[in-house]
C-alpha cells in the first residue's frame, strides 16, 4: 500500500529527533516506521534527545529493535543544557546527521527552542 506522494521519497534520507518519551516517541515511532513500509524513503537516523521519564528506555529500547542500535543515538537533554555543555551536544548531534547523510530532518519539539537546524 503505498500513499500519496511516496514516490517522492525516493532517496531521501530521514532522521527523526525527538524527546523519546510517551507520546512524542511514539508519534515519532509511528511515522518513522510508516515512512519505511510505505514509501522509498529510509529512515538514516533516529535521534533521542534526553529527557527525565520513566518511559524514556523503554520508548529508546523500542526504537532500537526496530531500527537497530546503529540508526539510534541519544544527546543529552538540549533544553536543560547551557553554554559549552549545550554547544558540544548540539555540534554532536549535527556531526550525526552529516555523517548519515540526511537529506530530511523531522523534529518532534515543543516549548524552549533547541536551535538544531540543518546547513
Amino acid at each position: 500500500r503505498m500513499h500519496a506522494g511516496a514516490s517522492r521519497c525516493a532517496g531521501t534520507r530521514w532522521a527523526f529527533a525527538a524527546s523519546c518519551t510517551r507520546g512524542s516517541g511514539v508519534a515519532t515511532f509511528d511515522y518513522a516506521a510508516e515512512l519505511e513500509e510505505h514509501t522509498a524513503g529510509t529512515v538514516a537516523l533516529i535521534l533521542c534527545i534526553y529527557f527525565k521519564d520513566p518511559s524514556y528506555n523503554t520508548t529508546v529500547s523500542r526504537f532500537v529493535t526496530k531500527f537497530g542500535q546503529e540508526r539510534v543515538a541519544e544527546v543529552g537533554p538540549l533544553w536543560e543544557l547551557k553554554g559549552t555543555q549545550r554547544e558540544r551536544q548540539e555540534r554532536h548531534a549535527l556531526q550525526l546527521l552529516s555523517a548519515r547523510n540526511v537529506t530530511n530532518l523531522y523534529i518532534q519539539a515543543h516549548g524552549k527552542k533547541t536551535n538544531m537546524q540543518m546547513h
